[in-house]
This record gives C-alpha cells, structure tokens and sequence, in this order.
C-alpha cells in the first residue's frame, strides 16, 4: 500500500502535461490579443489607416486648392499685379505691364 501511495505522490507526467496545455494556451493567448498580429495591433492599424485616409482627402483637397492657385498665378493679371504690389514691384498707381515670356 506504501509503495502504491508513493507512486502516485511521484506520477507528475498528467499534471505536467496539464500545466504544459494550460502554458501553451496562455501563449496561444497572449499572440492573439497582445502579439504583433494580435486583436490589439489589428485595432490600432485599423485606427492608423482610417486616420491616414481622412488625411490623404484633406491632402488631395489642398493640392487641388494649390493647383487652382497656381493656375490662377499663371493667367489672373489681377492676382500678378497684386502679388507685385505685395512684394514691393511696384506703387499702387503705376501701370504694370506683364509679359508672358514663354510666347
């Protein structure tokens, strides 16, 4: 009866697998929630990527707004001549004439 009661006290194998599973699972766990490609790591990337789209939009519009400017600087005489004044080329009672020099 000794011997058989000592053996039993000395059998770890079970209990060992168990906490080996139980480990296992806790690492399985922990990748899925806190590793690189975890549930936490997909909802910040997800965050990021709506957060990078709405400033591609509002990138896209200011470049079209600065393409309008540019266009504008190009043909509007007006916009040449006041642009002139605020870089000092000029009074505001003088005639400018602006040459167009790729004629």
């Amino acid at each position: 009866m000794k011997k058989t009661r000592l053996k039993k006290i000395y059998d770890f194998p079970s209990l060992h697998r168990k906490w080996l599973w139980g480990l296992g699972a806790l690492i399985l766990l922990y990748s899925f929630i806190a590793g690189d490609t975890g549930f936490y790591n997909q909802v910040k990337l997800v965050r990021e990527g709506k957060r990078l789209e709405k400033k591609i939009v509002l990138e896209k519009a200011r470049n079209e707004n600065l393409k309008k400017e540019v266009q504008s600087l190009k043909t509007d005489k007006e916009r040449l001549r006041l642009e002139a004044h605020k870089l000092g080329l000029g009074a505001k009672d003088e005639v400018m004439i602006i040459v167009d020099e790729k004629k």
